[in-house]
């Protein structure tokens, strides 16, 4: 992963700033000495990772970063994310705050985390101009993961367009393990409380709005926001299962990998000499890709990716790509 941050860093400007009034550094707020936290107050910026290391090295004693965002560039969220991971920090989202869209990368990475707000998720969206497009789908779900985010976190991303955002409610954060370790933020919490309202003011990036939900927004979306799911034939997904059972059609196994939230590709073998035993396989990712003539695979798309995968150094297109709205 310090790979994959290591290429983003060099296309990201450096340079912090100090505002008036409340003392920030870019996008972070600092309350004081006396707290062991800093909060993100807004956009998601290319500087915001080089502003974080600023915070960091002014404040060493803070072990929590509070998130109140909307999003912002992929590319500089992926390397806060980073930077959070590696260095041990704690993530808390407080509550009537949202942390939306990239910024779900930062919350995610928190060594102990809690959401009290509004985590808010959806699709990847590869087709911006910055380096996060440079970077295969694939790649990010391992960021991802070695953060050990939930499959069904993953997959839910995949699933919601561009142009929406689903909100994990209570009974979803309980059941998928979102809040990690949260008793590690009793202090935060004790100190969050002490924040005078011009703080809490200067935190608030969306006064007034609500939470969008999964349903589609009425202004134009970029090109390709929508769920999408791609039919490469004569393509294995070698590895990666969850699940494995047996389908007569590949419609079949399709709508199994449709129905089950934690799958975000399948492949079926429809090799006729192969007569019983499991031939439908859900999968967590694409894994290994490899031809084979009787299978048939399919994946969900990131936003903005048109599909096209490299095979032993081949450009293999989809046979066909599903809209699933």
């Amino acid at each position: 992963m310090r790979i994959v941050v290591a290429i983003l860093a060099l296309v990201l400007s450096i340079g912090p700033a100090f505002s008036a009034g409340i003392q920030r550094q870019g996008a972070f707020i600092i309350p004081g000495s006396g707290f062991d936290f800093a909060i993100l107050a807004g956009e998601i910026t290319a500087q915001a990772p080089d502003d974080f290391k600023a915070v960091l090295a002014s404040q060493p004693n803070i072990k929590t970063l509070v998130l109140s965002s909307d999003g912002g560039s992929m590319a500089g969220a992926l390397l806060l994310a980073d930077e959070i991971h590696q260095r041990g920090i704690n993530t808390y989202i407080p509550p009537t705050y949202g942390c939306q869209s990239v910024c779900a990368f930062a919350f995610l990475a928190g060594a102990a985390r809690l959401d009290q707000g509004d985590l808010g998720v959806h699709h990847f969206y590869a087709g911006d101009s910055n380096a996060a497009s440079q970077l295969p789908v694939t790649t990010i779900m391992a960021v991802l993961a070695a953060f050990g985010t939930p499959q069904e976190v993953i997959s839910r991303m995949l699933r919601t367009p561009a142009s929406s955002m689903h909100v994990f409610n209570p009974e979803e954060i309980e059941r998928l393990g979102l809040n990690r370790n949260p008793r590690q933020l009793d202090g935060t919490l004790s100190q969050f409380g002490q924040l005078t309202q011009d703080v809490l003011t200067a935190m608030r990036t969306r006064p007034g709005s609500q939470p969008q939900t999964t349903t589609a927004g009425s202004g134009s979306a970029p090109s390709q926001s929508a769920p999408r799911f791609a039919i490469y034939e004569g393509l294995d997904f070698y590895g990666a299962d969850i699940d494995k059972i047996r389908a007569e059609t590949l419609e079949q196994c399709f709508q199994k990998c449709v129905d089950n939230q934690q799958c975000s590709a399948m492949t079926i073998n429809l090799n006729p000499a192969i007569k019983s035993g499991p031939n439908c396989f859900l999968k967590s990712g694409m894994g290994r890709t490899e031809p084979y003539e009787h299978a048939i695979s399919g994946a969900f798309l990131a936003a903005g990716f048109d599909g096209v995968l490299d095979v032993n150094g081949n450009k293999v297109e989809p046979t066909e790509v599903i809209p699933l709205e």
